[in-house]
Order: structure tokens, then sequence, then C-alpha cells
């Protein structure tokens, strides 16, 4: 399972600590339950803390999400779009990219 790490340009302060990066997990089907996918595609705030909120591993509330910086919930929510983006696609994007610079 892939882990992807989001660093914050502004620490988050969690009143006995400031985490300076969350660490987030590939969401399963689960983690997905009661979210509006084509929500979290347009990413609507709700939907997207909802998400983290579930798949964190630094054991930070929505709640705690809800006071980053509009810079940091940008970098957050496109590390969680990344999850979406399926291995085979990937690849083809790189081989696609490599045969355009030859």
């Amino acid at each position: 399972m892939t882990n992807k790490t989001v660093s914050l340009e502004t620490p988050l302060d969690l009143g006995d600590r400031k985490l300076e990066e969350l660490l987030l997990r590939k969401p399963t089907a689960g983690d997905l339950r009661g979210v509006s996918m084509l929500q979290l595609q347009r990413w609507d705030t709700d939907e997207c803390l909802k998400v983290v909120g579930r798949i964190n591993l630094n054991q930070v509330t929505v709640g705690d999400l809800e006071k980053l910086e509009p810079y940091d919930l940008a970098a957050l929510i496109s590390q969680v779009a990344t999850f979406f983006i399926s291995p085979k696609a990937i690849l083809a994007a790189t081989l696609e990219a490599t045969s355009k610079a030859s």
C-alpha cells in the first residue's frame, strides 16, 4: 500500500504539538463510503476533509484539518487526487511523455 507525505508550509497547531507534515495512506473503498466521488473530484472541501480525516496516519481530526491554511489544503487535496490515478494510466502517460521528448 502506498503512503504519501504532505509537507505543510504552516505547521498545524494541535495544542500539545505542531504538525509539520501529514502522512496519508491510500484509501480503500470503505474509506469512501458516504463520500460523493463527483464532489471529491471537484475538490469540494467538505468531501476532501472527510476523506483525509479517515486516511491520515497522524490521528488528526476533521476539526483539526479545518485549521489548515488554504495553500496547505490545496497541496493536501492534490495529493489525495493522485490516489485515484491507476498505475496503468501513470505508465501510459509516462510512456507518452517519453516518446514525445525523443
